[in-house]
């Protein structure tokens, strides 16, 4: 195989043969070649790129174009460089172009000419961004071009890449590479030969990629959900330039797929700008990002208010009749996961959830992330330790305007049963997180649950009382409530909540053939003197008092507003609490200042 000096050496030939062409009057200057190299053959447009004059109104639209979708990830630091650059160029530092802006990228160009060539995600990110230099400015640094484009056309993807056999972030840099070559024909092809190949090829890869990501749903499991965002904004930027150059791209089924994972794209959008359950945080969006793939997409109407309560800064008022907007809480039992959203405004309440391959949760209000990480737990019984993990079972799924809920259930290998419920109360500001540890015959049982806290994340706990609050750097508080706890200290020595390494832990033991542990969540951030209690009611069968280990009842008051949790554990039937008849395996009610209960959410048994 030829080096680098080969291919220059080339293209200086194929050049003076297409300046000879063209004086001898050989129509365009085009030469009849007998290879079909396509890196041969794009060595005709050097000649060509001198004689274009790309103007000022079209240099700064394709800029707008590039720099609104390149925010879809979190780039490398000598592609961080170039972004700022176009961000530079496009964001209102003056219409002109920054001094010496062409002079500085021909020395970065030189710099990027003597790294290795190793094919990641950021070298072809890059590559992509001197192919769009070279399209602005062709009449620069000739001799860098060359060099730049024999490298880069070195690189394409050969034809037997299939996107059904890539996964994860092999899959991504299949996608980049593809986008690569497709904006090499769009941008430079106007004297490539074989140039409707190409764009076939390509086309034809980021369309298979589409079906062989996504679901039905439009969305991707857990562990492909780090590099989801970089792909969206890969076929978001596909479809932009091909729509600017009239190519058709994307078929009606891959255009349906890509909207869907738009939609999921916001709904699993972080308020700091990157994922919800990303780990490793390499995914970043940002306002213009979600609007240019609103108009990608086709301008949805459905998800016109979305994009515009992501999108503060350009929050509009819009007229007319006002849809119904898609929820914004989303729970799949296939994919494992589970996401409550109060509504699309950043400062929402948000839990998201999934338990693929591991439990992993975080918790949002406020813009401020409180929770975050993988959650253990685990319930030992006779000197035999049992973690909860997966594979789970989604037993009951309800949205409404007054509360979202999703209930897991997990087997433990004694037999037991572990009913994990998730529950978010929008209107009355309140989060609960209960598991529900259901077995045959009494054991002596001790229970633990571990959940880090984010970064920054502060911890304060009551005197004499068992509650705690997660602080923030700003002084906010977020109250934490153990129901399962007695609220004095005094006396109890069967459970603990505490923070130990940076997780909140909450520990519990009895004996019984069933327990609840619920932890009730301030998600409104009340302040921090607001009056609060909690007790644990009686509940009645009839006419004696059932025991704990069958039905528990809690009531919760902060401030003026009370709440009641009441959950079934054994043989659920028609029992008392304050009252009324409570014949639900699991119910939470507000209570009014009348004395009446309104029901908040009822889910009746499964065996029913």
């Amino acid at each position: 195989m030829k080096d680098h000096s080969d291919y220059i050496s080339d293209l200086h030939v194929h050049n003076r043969q297409e300046e000879d062409g063209r004086r001898t009057g050989n129509g365009d200057g085009r030469l009849p070649l007998p290879s079909n190299d396509p890196r041969r053959l794009a060595s005709l447009q050097i000649s060509k790129l001198r004689s274009m004059h790309v103007t000022g109104k079209e240099r700064r639209r394709l800029l707008r174009q590039v720099q609104a979708l390149y925010w879809g990830i979190r780039p490398a630091p000598d592609t961080a460089r170039l972004m700022w650059w176009l961000a530079h160029v496009t964001c209102g530092q003056g219409k002109t172009l920054p001094q010496k802006s062409e002079n500085f990228w021909v020395s970065q160009a030189q710099e990027w000419l003597k790294t290795p060539t190793g094919p990641s995600a950021a070298w072809w990110l890059e590559a992509i961004f001197w192919v769009i230099w070279m399209r602005l400015w062709p009449r620069n640094a000739r001799d860098i071009q060359r060099t730049l484009l024999a490298r880069i056309i070195d690189h394409l993807p050969p034809e037997q890449i299939t996107p059904e056999r890539l996964t994860g972030a092999d899959q991504w840099g299949a996608i980049l590479r593809h986008e690569l070559l497709l904006t090499l024909v769009v941008l430079l092809g106007e004297c490539m030969r074989e140039a409707d190949e190409q764009a076939r090829r390509a086309v034809e890869f980021l369309n298979r990629s589409v079906a062989a990501s996504l679901d039905e749903e439009g969305s991707v499991r857990h562990e492909n959900r780090s590099w989801i965002l970089p792909a969206l904004a890969s076929w978001i930027r596909c479809s932009r330039l091909c729509r600017g150059h009239g190519v058709a791209l994307w078929t009606p089924e891959s255009h349906e797929s890509l909207s869907r994972c738009f939609a999921q794209a916001l709904r699993w959008a972080g308020p700091d700008g990157s994922l919800l359950l990303d780990t490793q945080k390499l995914a970043r969006w940002s306002s213009r990002f979600l609007r240019s793939g609103w108009k990608a997409c086709g301008k949805p109407d459905a998800l016109a208010r979305p994009v515009a309560a992501l999108c503060p800064a350009r929050r509009k008022k819009r007229k007319g009749a006002r849809r119904a907007d898609p929820t914004a809480s989303w729970i799949a039992e296939q994919a494992g996961v589970t996401l409550l959203r109060r509504g699309w405004s950043l400062d929402s309440p948000v839990l998201a959830c999934s338990h693929q391959p591991g439990w992993m949760a975080e918790l949002w209000t406020r813009c401020q992330c409180w929770l975050a990480g993988p959650v253990t737990t685990l319930v030992q019984m006779d000197d035999n330790t049992y973690p909860i993990q997966g594979p789970a079972e989604l037993v009951c799924e309800f949205i409404d305007k007054r509360m979202r809920y999703a209930e897991w259930q997990v087997r433990l290998q004694n037999g037991w049963i572990v009913q994990r419920q998730l529950a978010l109360a929008p209107e009355d500001g309140f989060f609960l997180w209960a598991d529900a540890v259901i077995g045959n015959q009494p054991r002596k049982w001790q229970y633990e649950l571990r959940w880090p806290l984010a970064p920054q994340i502060g911890w304060q706990s009551g005197r004499e009382t068992h509650e705690g609050w997660l602080a923030d750097r700003s002084g906010r508080k977020l109250l934490v409530l153990p129901l399962a706890f007695p609220e004095w200290r005094m006396g109890f020595r069967s459970g603990a909540l505490r923070v130990e390494q940076g997780e909140l832990v909450a520990t519990l033991s009895g004996t019984g053939r069933a327990f609840f542990v619920p932890l009730f969540f301030d998600v409104q951030l009340r302040p921090a003197d607001t009056p609060l209690t909690w007790r644990h009611l009686t509940v009645g069968c009839q006419m004696r008092r059932v025991a704990a280990d069958e039905a528990v009842g809690y009531r919760v008051q902060l401030g003026k507003k009370q709440w009641v949790v009441y959950r079934s554990l054994h043989n659920t039937q028609p029992r008392t609490l304050l009252g009324q008849h409570w014949s639900a395996e699991f119910a939470i009610g507000r209570l009014r200042r009348r004395g009446d209960c309104r029901i908040l959410i009822e889910v009746e048994s499964s065996d029913e």
